[in-house]
């Protein structure tokens, strides 16, 4: 397996970035629940993306293959939650207009129902996935695996848990072998979108 080197993305590697994590998770239930519709979810995705990749660029950390951009991954750290101020500064406000009115509010449910699990269940302060992708070209090469070892690297430094949630059980082998273990299988409600969150001790 070839060695993939990571580096933090720049922000104007954003849109190229965004439009490969749409590819990439065109497919992932989560996503094909909140935007039923093909050429509408290959539509929305990418700007969707963008605003993530943004939001991360500016409060979290967020990582991309060196050379070019292969894959993305944005990882948060403690304390980088969605407050209102952040929320502005990162452009969210355009997201009904971006997703639309039902996408976001699918999205906005299943994320209100995951923090919930969040809370409740394991250690406040810990690293969290929040997305990752590898162009479909280039996935199985090992692009994936580097890009979430980056952030397990951060959260190890400073002694803290890390956190995913992934809809594709298909992923669940991935993570395992870097790992993470399953800590809680729930269902969003009125839903039948099943999310797994793993987790990973320091």
């Amino acid at each position: 397996m070839h060695h993939y080197e990571v580096m933090p993305l720049a922000e104007a590697q954003i849109e190229t970035a965004a439009q490969l994590l749409a590819q990439a998770l065109a497919g992932d239930p989560f996503f094909k629940y909140a935007l039923p519709d093909d050429a509408e979810r290959a539509a929305r995705l990418p700007p969707f993306f963008a605003r993530n990749l943004f939001y991360g660029l500016l409060y979290g950390q967020t990582f991309t293959t060196v050379g070019n951009v292969m894959g993305a991954a944005v990882w948060l750290p403690p304390g980088s939650d969605v407050t209102p101020e952040r929320a502005a500064s990162a452009d969210y406000g355009q997201l009904a207009t971006i997703i639309g009115r039902e996408g976001l509010l699918r999205i906005g449910q299943a994320l209100d129902y995951l923090n919930e699990v969040h809370h409740r269940d394991f250690a406040p302060d810990h690293w969290y996935l929040n997305v990752v992708g590898v162009a479909p070209a280039w996935q199985g090469q090992g692009i994936g695996r580097a890009l979430v070892q980056a952030g397990v690297a951060q959260a190890a430094a400073a002694g803290l848990p890390c956190y995913l949630d992934t809809a594709a059980p298909d992923n669940l082998p991935f993570y395992q072998q870097l790992g993470f273990r399953v800590l809680a299988e729930s269902v969003v409600p009125d839903s039948r979108v099943r999310f797994w969150t793993m987790g990973l001790e320091p």
